[in-house]
């Protein structure tokens, strides 16, 4: 009798794709959540009622993310546009902006 690899090596190349994605997806929302946490820690006091909207991949070296909130005795609405160094791990913000 002779057995044919076809069917296993089919299986495999449906299989391994999605196995690949699950880990990747998993790598993403680690990230994001990595970029979150420095991003808050960053900006700490200097905006009330913070709100984060991250992009969920970045570029090939940086988490992007944007903070909003109020400022500090106000209801001025401000953000800041926050990078995170994937290699380093440090966090930049940029200057306070206005968001009226």
């Amino acid at each position: 009798m002779r057995f044919s690899s076809l069917p296993a090596i089919a299986a495999l190349a449906v299989l391994l794709p999605a196995a690949a994605l699950a880990s990747s997806d998993d790598a993403w929302v680690e990230f994001g959540k990595q970029v979150s946490a420095q991003c808050l820690k960053a900006v700490g006091k200097t905006v009330q009622k913070p709100a984060i909207l991250i992009d969920p991949y970045g570029s090939d070296n940086f988490g992007i993310a944007i903070i909003s909130g109020t400022s500090p005795g106000s209801d001025t609405k401000i953000g800041y546009v926050c990078i995170y160094n994937k290699q380093s791990k440090k966090t930049e913000l940029g200057s306070e902006l206005l968001m009226e």
